[in-house]
């Protein structure tokens, strides 16, 4: 079993949740909701969603979810089987 956490800064803000703030003002709460099943995959199926249409590799450690034309970018630490959930955003282009 995978740890998912989210990423806090030391100024107490939270970069994940303020991203999930700006989705759900946004409206689309199916996003939302996509974005929810794949950080619950996270937990239990961790790097077997490597290369898949939800997650890929980005570089040593730093991951990319995708949820339509959102990406959530997580740092993975392979020695303890842990995922922090870094920040997000709505792709563009």
């Amino acid at each position: 079993m995978y740890q998912v956490v989210e990423y806090s800064a030391p100024d107490g803000t939270n970069p994940y949740q303020g991203f999930l703030e700006t989705v759900q003002q946004s409206g689309d709460l199916k996003v939302l909701g996509i974005i929810d099943k794949i950080v619950g995959n996270l937990t239990r199926e961790g790097l077997a969603l490597l290369n898949t249409n939800m997650m890929d590799n980005i570089e040593d450690g730093i991951c990319e979810l995708r949820a339509g034309y959102y990406q959530v970018f997580c740092y993975l630490d392979r020695n303890s089987n842990l995922f922090v959930l870094l920040h997000g955003f709505r792709k563009r282009t």
